[in-house]
């Protein structure tokens, strides 16, 4: 999995949680313009991608992501605290396969993690 957020303590926290689960591959990348590299050198199953990130947001990255991976694209588990309606239904339509918001509970996570990544 890899994990792309800005907020080093916010990817420090899900990758616990990931690796006290039993997922050992986990990647993190806290730089928006690092996210492509990293997918390339690791490809993963599944991405973590934090919505708003500083300079290309999740929105970017995604876009980047999809571009690469346009045979077999990978479930995106895109994460943030904006609560706006408009957010989540913009995040959807790019093939975003599950949005929850900030702070995400260790159970919710893990469910999604489960669920996206046995597609």
């Amino acid at each position: 999995m890899l994990v792309i957020d800005d907020q080093r303590m916010m990817v420090d926290v899900v990758e616990a949680m990931l690796r006290k689960a039993g997922y050992r591959e986990v990647e993190t990348v806290t730089v928006s313009r690092e996210a492509i590299a990293a997918f390339e050198r690791f490809r993963p199953d599944l991405v973590l991608l934090d919505l708003h990130i500083p300079g290309r947001d999740g929105f970017d990255v995604l876009s980047d992501l999809r571009d690469r991976d346009q045979a077999t694209p990978m479930p995106v588990l895109m994460l943030t605290a904006d609560n706006e309606p408009a957010v989540h239904i913009g995040a959807l339509e790019p093939g975003v396969l599950a949005l929850p918001t900030t702070p995400i509970e260790e159970p919710m996570l893990l469910a999604r993690v489960r669920n996206l990544a046995a597609i």
